[in-house]
């Protein structure tokens, strides 16, 4: 995790989306922003939702997804786990 935080501003080479969900208590707000602003990542904002926002509106949350996918060149995006 540290050497991906060193090279994080690598990531704004391709569209990026952050979710931020307000009630994710693992890491603070300016953390989050801090973070999202390096990798040049879109934010979009879960408000009433925690770190386990996918399981807890999944409906939100894919149409969050799904939004930012529509705005996206798909052949620019590379997924990675």
């Amino acid at each position: 995790m540290a050497r991906l935080g060193r090279i994080l501003e690598r990531a704004a080479a391709r569209p990026g989306l952050s979710i931020l969900a307000g009630d994710d208590h693992y890491c603070t707000d300016e953390q989050r922003r801090r973070a999202s602003v390096r990798a040049g990542a879109e934010i979009a904002e879960l408000d009433g939702l925690a770190h386990w926002w996918f399981t807890q509106d999944p409906h939100r949350g894919a149409a969050t997804v799904n939004r930012f996918l529509g705005r996206t060149d798909k052949r620019a995006l590379v997924l990675t786990a």
